[in-house]
Order: C-alpha cells, then sequence, then structure tokens
C-alpha cells in the first residue's frame, strides 16, 4: 500500500474540520485566538508498549500521554500531529489503531491535522498535540513551602497491570485496563479552572520521580505519606503483602496531576470531590517518603526513557 492511500483510507477520517487548511495539503493552517500550549511523545515498541499490544490500546495511550501533559499545563486539548513508524502496513492493525485514535480524540476533545507515515524496522508512533491554555499555565514551578500537595486519582495500577501482561502476578482485568488504557482525569482538570494553583505536574514518570521535577523547579523540598495516596484496593492490597510501595510511588503510566496549592485552597479541593491532599512542600530540597512515620526507600524513583 502506498503512503498516500495509507493516508486516505485509514487517517483521513480522523481528520480536523474546523481550521483553516485541513490534512491534505503540505501542512495544516489554524488560526489561534490566544495562548497554545505544545508537547510531543514518542512511544516505541518494546520500550514504551509491549510488542504484541492491541493496536487499540497503542493509539489511546499514545495520545493520552500527550493530552495528560496538556492538562498539567492548564491547556485544553484541540489539535495534534501523528508520526507513525510500521514495520509493515498490516490493514488489521492499521483498523484497530485508527479505531483507538478515533475513540480517544473524541474522549478528550481533539482532532488529527495531519503527520507522516513511513516503513522503518521498530513500531514508533509520535504525537504532537497543541492545545488552548484556559488563563496562566500551570508550571512545575511555584510550590510554597506550607502548600499542600495534591493528586487527583489513584496510582499503581498501571504498573501492577504490567505485571500481570507480563505474567508475573494474576489478579483481575481491572488492573490490566490500567495499564492498556489509561484514564485521565478530565472531570476534575475541567473543575480545577476554579482553584488556584501553584504548581503541577503530570506523574505519568512515576509519582516521586515527578514530584522531584516540581521540588528541583521550585527550589524546595516535598514530604509525601504514603498512607494518603489514593490507590485501588487491590494495589494496596499487594503492596501490603509484599511489604513493597514501588508500584504506587515509582511504578508511573497512571496519567494523575499532581498539585501545589495553598492549605486553605486544598480544603475546598478536598470538599469538592476533585483530589486528595498526599503530603506538603518544605523548606529545603528534594523528596522524602514516610509510612506512618517511617522513611520509605526506593531503588528505583521512576521510569527511565534511556
Amino acid at each position: 500500500m502506498h503512503e498516500f492511500e495509507l493516508i486516505e483510507r485509514f487517517f483521513a477520517p480522523l481528520a480536523c474540520r474546523n481550521v483553516s487548511v485541513p490534512l491534505g495539503d503540505d501542512a495544516a493552517v489554524i488560526e489561534c485566538s490566544g495562548s497554545m500550549a505544545v508537547c510531543t511523545d514518542t512511544l516505541v515498541a518494546g520500550r514504551h508498549f509491549l510488542p504484541d499490544a492491541p493496536a487499540e490500546a497503542v493509539a489511546w495511550k499514545a495520545l493520552a500521554v500527550n493530552v495528560s501533559d496538556l492538562l498539567a499545563m492548564n491547556a485544553t486539548p484541540r489539535h495534534y500531529t501523528l508520526a507513525l513508524t510500521l514495520p509493515q502496513a498490516d490493514d488489521a492493525w492499521l483498523a484497530g489503531f485508527v479505531r483507538g485514535l478515533d475513540e480517544a480524540q473524541h474522549a478528550f476533545g481533539c482532532c488529527l491535522l495531519g503527520g507522516d507515515t513511513t516503513g522503518g524496522q521498530t513500531l514508533t508512533v509520535t504525537i504532537t498535540a497543541l492545545g488552548e491554555l484556559r488563563g496562566v499555565p500551570w508550571r512545575r514551578a511555584g510550590a510554597q513551602p506550607r502548600d499542600a500537595l495534591m493528586l487527583t486519582g489513584p496510582v499503581g495500577a498501571a504498573a501492577l497491570g504490567l505485571k500481570q501482561l507480563l505474567g508475573e502476578v494474576c489478579l483481575n482485568e481491572e488492573m490490566v485496563a490500567a495499564q492498556l488504557k489509561p484514564r485521565l482525569p478530565l472531570d476534575a482538570w475541567q473543575a480545577l479552572a476554579d482553584y488556584p494553583v501553584h504548581a503541577a505536574i503530570d506523574i505519568s514518570d512515576g509519582l516521586v520521580q515527578d514530584a522531584g521535577h516540581m521540588a528541583a523547579a521550585s527550589g524546595v523540598g516535598l514530604r509525601l505519606y504514603v498512607e494518603k495516596i489514593p490507590m485501588q484496593k487491590g494495589v494496596a492490597d499487594w503492596c501490603a503483602r509484599q511489604h513493597d510501595w514501588s508500584l504506587p510511588l515509582a511504578g508511573g503510566e497512571d496519567y494523575q496531576l499532581l498539585l501545589s496549592v495553598a492549605a486553605q485552597t486544598a480544603a475546598r479541593i478536598e470538599a469538592a470531590g476533585l483530589a486528595v491532599p498526599i503530603g506538603e512542600v518544605i523548606e529545603g530540597e528534594g523528596v522524602s517518603v514516610l509510612h506512618h512515620g517511617q522513611p520509605v526507600s526506593l531503588a528505583n524513583g521512576g521510569f527511565q526513557h534511556f
């Protein structure tokens, strides 16, 4: 199948219609009324997803990782481009991939501007996403001592789901679903527009690792309490049996948001059910983790891309 036939057959139906110049020319043209946030993520088979992962799941995750970054910057997803490297142009795989993209872009409220397809040895998916800022951007910098640290949802299920896919544990399909089709905190993010946020970060590389990025950017220390971190019962039970809290702390791929907000704001956010407090910002540097008052150390702080 030729490249242009592939694009017309599979990807043209996903294209944006409400732009000045849509898919089909050398470049798309969009009109912007305000500031835009732009991010890019690349997913490589065998590194970011299992080589036999369902095509629908690969597509969903490829768009979700980018949308999660936009949410962390306080930007509404609008458009994305796709660069796809295929070992072979398999019709069944492409049909599944497009179904996954179609479901994801409808869930996240964005559409395809264009991109590129080519052949190569390793299946690789690169998406660049564009979002419209709703007010001021949220930054990693800005956390202040005595701020509360809040998390928008549970962590650890995706990492435990990966263990199940690898045959290391046998639990339930809920964990596998968290790994293959991660859910983003879209409803909470929408409502958080009403609250002042000092700093924010997507924690897809692992809670402790990404908390460390916020601490470094803000010039402060962060303290996390394991017993306050939300996690599904299956995750909490597994960690308690293993005496190992590395999955929620460092497993990654949870696509929740870590927020730093004033203490009085945190009380309002918690009362609204939008996020839960899991720690505080302190003078100093780095990230410390306590479990019922006892320090927790991690051999691995989070996902490494190299």
